[in-house]
């Protein structure tokens, strides 16, 4: 996997931006946690990652400010995790998290108040 990451200038009221990638290893764990807000996952990671040791992995764990450029960074999830999701703790309302397919370059763009994905060729 691959991930670059663009940060608007006035991205999350400029204020930074927390950003995990998440792969999951459980496939029946996986619905249950892309249902989470980014909110929830937040609040809840310590524990997550306590209750599911080896079945839920952070890919990648970042702090963004307002107009920052991340990557592209190169990292192998493993092959045992079959999926992943995106979390991004924003501001404002809203779920700011995507399942995400873990072996495909991505570009994020963090916007003002959500974010985009494009696949990377």
């Amino acid at each position: 996997m691959s991930l670059e990451v663009n940060t608007a200038s006035n991205a999350n009221s400029n204020s930074p931006v927390a950003l995990d990638i998440v792969a999951v290893s459980d496939k029946k764990l996986l619905p249950t946690l892309a249902k989470l807000t980014a909110s929830q996952w937040f609040a809840q990671r310590s524990q997550i990652l306590l209750d599911h040791p080896g079945s839920v992995k952070i890919l990648k764990s970042l702090e963004l400010v307002p107009g920052q450029h991340y990557g592209p960074v190169k990292f192998k999830p493993g092959a045992k995790f079959i999926g992943g999701i995106l979390f991004a703790d924003y501001f404002s309302p809203g779920a700011h998290r995507a399942v995400i397919n873990i072996r495909k370059p991505l570009v994020l763009n963090l916007l003002q108040d959500n974010f985009a994905l494009q696949n990377r060729q």
